[in-house]
């Protein structure tokens, strides 16, 4: 009987450090400055022991004054229309859920798409990646369409994780 225990203790040693998620905590967060024009859009991420999922948080500034801040969001890839005016940033990370955003220069967020709910076919599934967005480089296009002298964005695409072109939704 002692050679199971000592058995059975072994093994749930060997296989809990081998195989636990191992999450490495920071005294502070990763900060990344994206710049387009005017606006300044900043991207935290902080993992702590309080937070070992990380606190994500996107802020935005246009002339220097901060428009919004919104904590829970995150993205991997970010592009702005030619006037700067509108963006869309995409994720293929799961935490958070998020999946794409289209925000305005002023903060305004106009989309939020949730990888729950998206209908594009990922590449790779796992419990903190959902990889539906090319991993290194989408090209992120808006596409425009024009009434009378009134130029709009009619659509956005990107390349998916299977080298397609494709339409956000």
């Amino acid at each position: 009987m002692r050679f199971y225990h000592r058995f059975l203790i072994t093994f749930l040693l060997i296989s809990f450090n081998s195989t636990a998620v191992k999450f490495k905590y920071q005294k502070e967060p990763v900060i990344k400055e994206f710049v387009f024009g005017d606006t300044k859009i900043v991207r935290s991420t902080h993992f702590k022991k309080s937070a070992p999922l990380g606190e994500h948080k996107i802020l935005i500034y246009y002339k220097g004054e901060l428009q919004a801040s919104y904590k829970g969001l995150s993205f991997d890839f970010i592009a702005s229309d030619k006037t700067n005016s509108t963006f869309v940033a995409l994720s293929n990370s799961y935490i958070p859920p998020v999946a794409a955003l289209v925000f305005s220069s002023k903060g305004a967020l106009e989309n939020v798409i949730y990888h729950r709910k998206l209908s594009h076919n990922y590449c790779y599934e796992s419990m903190v990646d959902k990889q539906w967005v090319h991993k290194s480089d989408p090209g992120i296009e808006f596409i425009y369409d024009k009434i009378d002298d009134f130029e709009y964005i009619k659509n956005i695409t990107f390349i998916n994780c299977h080298g397609e072109r494709v339409s956000l939704e």
